[in-house]
């Protein structure tokens, strides 16, 4: 079931993506508004167990990085918070799907809009059930992957870009998370090793005060 709730709305945007000049517009609207309204109901269905019989899991699908004692999984992780979470993705993201058959009635490329919504409502789900921030980190972007795409879409690519030339500072953010994540694996190691007394750790767990403060700079004193 949690695999279903999961993977169902990545069915669906595939599906849509690269079949959609062979199944119709009508098609695709349906078939992804189905198979993410399918993901809420489940939703619901976990959200259920958790409450009346105190449901706990966590599902690795695969390995991403294994290194000594550290290990980063794809997961999916069933509590009390992540239940609810799909509960409300679930039922949000089935609404914006209906709603939009007869929003987009006009567009030109339905199928194409349809698979990236889907395309959101999966990253949408990774991020709430993940178990680690590298898969937290992994679909954070694919929502802002899947924005970025549904702004083309619906804007046009020429509109899109202008405004995208106004996000500088995204890439500067983006940086900075990801030497705020190197930092703390590196602090991880650094404990394992035993070398929480030596300069080295100290520099690093210094790491991300100081990526914090530009940050706020950055933000403050960049001109868009």
């Amino acid at each position: 079931m949690e695999y279903a709730i999961i993977f169902l709305p990545l069915i669906g945007a595939i599906v849509s993506g690269f079949f959609g000049r062979f199944i119709g517009d009508r098609f695709s609207e349906i078939f992804t508004s189905l198979l993410v309204s399918i993901s809420a109901i489940l939703s619901f269905v976990i959200f259920y167990i958790v409450v009346a019989q105190g449901y706990a899991n966590n599902i690795t699908i695969f390995s991403w990085i294994t290194s000594g004692d550290l290990q980063v999984n794809w997961s999916i992780k069933i509590d009390a918070l992540s239940s609810t979470m799909l509960v409300v993705v679930g039922i949000v993201s089935s609404l914006v799907h209906i709603y939009s058959i007869g929003y987009m009635v006009h567009d030109e490329c339905k199928t194409r809009f349809m698979s990236y919504l889907s395309l959101f409502t999966f990253a949408m789900l990774t991020l709430v059930t993940s178990d680690n921030f590298l898969q937290l980190f992994f679909g954070w972007e694919g929502v802002g992957l899947s924005s970025y795409l549904l702004l083309v879409s619906f804007l046009g690519f020429s509109v899109f870009l202008e405004f995208w030339m106004q996000l500088k500072v995204v890439f500067v953010l983006l940086l900075t998370f990801y030497h705020f994540y190197l930092g703390r694996c590196v602090r991880h190691f650094s404990i394992n090793q035993n070398l929480n007394s030596s300069k080295f750790y100290r520099i690093i767990n210094e790491v991300p005060t100081i990526l914090l403060i530009l940050i706020v700079f950055i933000v403050i004193f960049k001109p868009l």
